[in-house]
């Protein structure tokens, strides 16, 4: 894929007569920040590819943030985790090159009779649930659920830049991302369908927090950023030991930033230009200083059926959620 890096350049140039003089220095010119291809892509755990099963089994470290939130408490005190039939290990990309890290988590992460294999990977994929279509320059994120309702379980898809360690960098050096965005779903009214995008940020202690803007969700409007602790206990995940997040629609965003955004909520065609110290400054307004480092960016699709809603008599209906992301830009404003 090719990434160009928008630079504002201007040569300033020393001219005189006799007498001494001296050249002005050129301006400091950002360093180019180029993503991998979206050709490479592997998933999470990418060092450990049977991590979760009998042959290389799965590390549980406990939960460090806390209070923990109620659909946390489980993967918090289920220990020792448990092995799975299978590491369902994903990879497309050539040995030593920068990648894309993929999770594929069907929440609740634990279930062993759903789920084939560990948190982050919990279906193969390309086979049932996720799918995932890539090359150079597109990278389309996939999920089914057909009609045995894959156990009634929230299925979560993405793919992220953090452990490529491209996208390095701290809060105030104008640092965009420009991207494009096909979506399409299922129109059912009780078909939940979700596209996220985050930054993962560490403050000047080490502690993680995520800036997560809702691309498109149907979730009610809030006037400040949803905060809470997000654990994630598993050692070898790059999310480990998980986050503080900061969560807002991009409703929301469009209002604090003064933006018009479009947000996802049909089939169609998406163009996105953010720019990243604006979202932490309004998602994540304490890690608004110059010792915030910026580590990574991801994208995400995620979906659930409404069986609360459907209750007492659910109807199921196949459904799929999917995000194509192509266009990616990184580039600094000057």
């Amino acid at each position: 894929m090719k990434i160009f890096t928008v630079l504002a350049l201007s040569t300033l140039v020393g001219c005189g007569g006799g007498g001494n003089y001296s050249t002005p220095a050129p301006p400091s010119v950002p360093t180019p920040i180029i993503l991998p291809s979206l050709a490479s892509l592997t998933s999470d755990m990418a060092g450990r590819p049977n991590y979760g099963t009998v042959l290389d089994r799965l590390v549980f470290l406990g939960c460090t943030l806390f209070p923990i939130v109620n659909w946390q408490i489980d993967i918090c005190s289920n220990s020792p985790a448990p092995t799975y039939s299978n590491s369902n290990y994903f990879n497309t990309a050539e040995l030593g090159e920068k990648f894309w890290s993929v999770v594929a988590n069907n929440e609740n992460a634990w279930d062993i009779n759903c789920n084939t294999g560990p948190p982050d990977r919990s279906k193969e994929i390309n086979k049932e649930t996720f799918f995932i279509t890539n090359n150079s320059d597109h990278a389309k994120l996939r999920m089914e659920m057909s009609s045995v309702n894959n156990c009634q379980k929230i299925p979560y898809l993405a793919i992220s830049s953090v452990v490529s360690n491209t996208l390095a960098t701290t809060y105030g050096k104008n640092i965009h991302i420009k991207f494009d965005i096909n979506a399409d779903m299922t129109e059912d009214l009780l078909h939940i369908h979700f596209y996220h995008f985050f930054i993962t940020t560490i403050d000047n202690t080490g502690k993680q927090a995520f800036a997560w803007l809702y691309l498109g969700s149907p979730a009610t409007k809030n006037k400040s950023p949803i905060v809470f602790n997000w654990n994630w206990p598993i050692k070898e995940s790059y999310y480990y030991p998980g986050a503080k997040i900061f969560m807002v629609s991009l409703e929301d965003y469009n209002v604090a930033s003064n933006k018009q955004l479009i947000p996802i909520v049909k089939p169609g065609q998406y163009h996105y230009d953010l720019d990243l110290d604006d979202i932490i400054r309004i998602i994540t307004p304490e890690m608004a200083n110059n010792t915030t480092k910026i580590i990574g960016v991801e994208f995400a699709i995620e979906q659930q059926y409404d069986f609360q809603t459907a209750i007492p008599n659910p109807i199921f209906t196949p459904m799929y959620t999917e995000m194509d992301i192509y266009n990616i830009n990184v580039y600094t404003k000057i």
